[in-house]
């Protein structure tokens, strides 16, 4: 597998990445992504966001309830795949409410990945649906507490579990009668959704009006994605331990053809957020990603039949060659 050069955007930071690369799989153990289990520091070929919002919490990590902790994000272009994990100290149950979203405390659930594939990108502010960015479309709908609906065209999402999701999509085999929204480290499919609704808030005077999760049965179904929401381990059985608290993790693999990457392009031009109903804090990164080693047209691999006829064509020139000179 191969992970080229990532040209970078303003917020994600130290995106060099090397042409020797590892295998991703979507499990919820940090050690494709991090150097060790009790540091930060990611590996050379993944790209890597830190959360340096000024309006949100304060604290870069810190294991707090409800922070975003670090984005790292990477394309594999092998399977024309781009995977991305959000550490956040935001747990899958949060929002214990049955309602969809009311603004009051216990709505507060995790937000959805959001993912923008264009060249219109302006740092934080294509989130901002008062911003001019993009077609942001505010639909006018209040839930009181600063919560509201807003829609884009040109924005997909991936949907992250919570324990609102249907019965029976996210019981973890713990005996339990409630789904607690946690996947345990298996991944589940999720729909990847072009032109949805979203729910929307602000923190307040000032603060951006941000999207925060996908309105249901909204928008179009354009593929689904791996998905796996955990509490956040470096590898099987060894803990994640940078510093004190609760970490969790969001791990995401979904193919580049649901995003509207066309076949053969050699790059990938992405913008993501990832955040929560809240907006106490969220994260958000782009760059451009760029396969340095396409295959060429015209450089196939010859069928089998042709190196065979090759193989013929040479040993009859060298059967020639030695008539003429024997002939001589």
């Amino acid at each position: 597998m191969r992970i080229e050069k990532l040209k970078t955007g303003l917020a994600i930071a130290a995106l060099g990445l090397s042409a020797n690369v590892h295998a991703f799989t979507t499990d919820g153990y940090l050690n494709d992504w991090l150097v060790a289990q009790n540091s930060w520091t990611a590996r050379t070929d993944v790209g890597i966001g830190i959360d340096v919002n000024a309006n949100g919490l304060s604290s870069t990590y810190g294991g707090q309830p409800y922070d975003a902790e670090r984005l790292l994000a990477a394309v594999d272009w092998s399977s024309n795949t781009l995977h991305v994990a959000v550490i956040t100290g935001l747990r899958p149950d949060s929002g214990y409410s049955s309602q969809v979203d009311t603004g009051s405390a216990d709505g507060w659930r995790p937000g959805d990945l959001l993912i923008y594939t264009g060249t219109n990108y302006q740092a934080s502010q294509i989130w901002n649906i008062n911003g001019t960015d993009l077609n942001w479309t505010n639909l006018n709908v209040n839930y009181g507490n600063g919560v509201g609906r807003a829609t884009n065209s040109e924005v997909y999402g991936l949907q992250v579990p919570d324990e609102r999701d249907s019965a029976g999509t996210l019981d973890i085999g713990d005996g339990s009668s409630d789904l607690d929204g946690d996947t345990g480290h298996n991944s589940i499919l999720r729909n990847v959704i072009s032109g949805g609704d979203w729910f929307t808030r602000s923190r307040g005077s000032g603060s951006p009006v941000l999207p925060t999760s996908l309105v249901e049965n909204t928008g179009t179904v354009e593929g689904s994605g791996e998905v796996v929401y955990t509490e956040a381990g470096f590898s099987n059985g060894v803990d994640f331990t940078p510093e004190s608290g609760e970490h969790y993790v969001v791990e995401m693999a979904i193919a580049l053809t649901s995003l509207g990457w066309s076949q053969g392009d050699d790059t990938f031009n992405v913008a993501l957020q990832w955040g929560m109903n809240c907006s106490n804090d969220w994260i958000n990164g782009h760059g451009t990603f760029v396969n340095d080693t396409p295959n060429p047209p015209g450089n196939q691999v010859p069928e089998p039949a042709v190196i065979a006829l090759l193989g013929m064509g040479l040993v009859g020139m060298g059967y020639r060659r030695k008539q003429l000179q024997a002939e001589s």
